[in-house]
C-alpha cells in the first residue's frame, strides 16, 4: 500500500496549486504501474482532483488538520502499520509536513518509508531540528538534490523516513 499526499491540484487558487497546465492524479497514476501489485492511496485538500481508477482511491483531506487526516484514515479504513510507503508531496511547508508525519506514522508499516519531498531550505533546517530529538525512534535521510536548471534555495530537496527497530 503506497499513500500520497498531494493528487496535485490545478486550481491557481490553492498555493498547492500545480500550475494550468498541471495533470492531477498523475503521479498516482505512476506509482500504479510501477507498483504492479500495489494499491494507491491518494489525498488532497482539493475535492475536484479526487477519482478513483483501478487500484488507485483517493480521498479528501487538509494535511494541516488532524481531524482532518483522522477522517481520511477512519473513510480509508486504514490499519496501523499497513503501508509501505508514505509521500508527502502535498504543500511543502514544514508545520503542514509535520501535522501529516505525525498523524500518519503510526500507520507506516515496520519496513516502510516514509518520504518528504520539495523542502525548501528553510523548511530544511526545520525538519533537521524536528528530528533531531526523535532519532531513538526513527532514522532520517536528507537528500539535497541538484539540478543544472534549479537555485541551491529552491525546494529540490527530500528527507526518508524510517522506523527503528527494536
Amino acid at each position: 500500500l503506497l499513500i500520497e499526499c498531494g493528487i496535485g491540484t490545478d486550481n491557481p487558487k490553492l498555493p498547492s496549486s500545480m500550475g494550468e497546465k498541471g495533470k492531477p492524479g498523475a503521479s498516482l497514476r505512476v506509482w500504479r504501474d510501477y507498483f504492479s501489485n500495489a494499491n494507491i492511496i491518494g489525498v488532497d485538500i482539493d475535492e475536484s482532483t479526487l477519482f478513483s481508477e483501478n487500484r488507485i482511491k483517493t480521498y479528501q483531506c487538509d494535511q494541516t488538520n488532524a481531524l482532518s487526516i483522522s477522517k481520511f484514515i477512519m473513510k480509508s479504513n486504514l490499519k496501523k502499520e499497513s503501508v509501505d510507503i508514505i509521500i508527502d508531496d502535498g504543500l511543502h511547508e514544514f508545520e503542514a509536513g509535520k501535522v501529516f508525519f505525525e498523524n500518519t506514522i503510526d500507520y507506516l508499516a515496520q519496513n516502510g518509508f516514509y518520504i518528504i519531498e520539495d523542502i525548501s531550505l528553510k523548511d530544511n533546517i526545520l525538519y533537521k531540528n524536528y528530528f533531531s530529538n526523535l532519532t531513538n525512534i526513527y532514522s532520517v535521510h536528507f537528500f539535497n538534490l541538484r539540478t543544472p536548471k534549479r537555485s541551491r534555495d529552491d525546494d529540490n530537496r527530500l528527507l526518508v523516513v524510517t522506523k527503528n527497530s527494536f
